[in-house]
């Protein structure tokens, strides 16, 4: 064992010894795979946790590396504005990349799949 005054990347000191993050961290705060600062390069980050793709509800943004929250409705989006949709809440329905509660005038709601599409 060699003593050194900080701990390298992707371990944190524990009990005097130099343990390792959980290997999608690159920095932590504790041994566990909801303890990291920040992950690995190819990851994104949300809520002390470090994902190859980011969950239901939230997007990968390249830029920050993090998952970001998807408008309200939204389960899955591009973006977090509220025309920047994918998929909606089972309650909703899909129009212009809105979630919507009904189709809007000059369009009808495919059967089955919860879209709108223009007349």
């Amino acid at each position: 064992h060699t003593c050194v005054d900080t701990c390298p990347e992707n371990t944190i000191a524990k009990d005097g010894v130099c343990s390792s993050c959980h290997p999608g961290c690159l920095t932590c705060t504790d041994i566990g795979y909801d303890k990291c600062l920040t992950c690995q390069e190819s990851l994104f980050f949300l809520d002390n946790q470090c994902y190859q793709s980011c969950p239901r509800g939230y997007f990968s943004d390249h830029t920050t590396r993090t998952c970001v929250e998807c408008s309200d409705g939204c389960t899955s989006c591009y973006g977090t504005g509220v025309d920047q949709c994918v998929a909606c809440n089972d309650d909703l329905v899909l129009g212009e990349s809105q979630c919507l509660a009904n189709c809007p005038q000059s369009y009808f709601q495919v059967p089955d799949i919860k879209q709108c599409r223009r007349c």
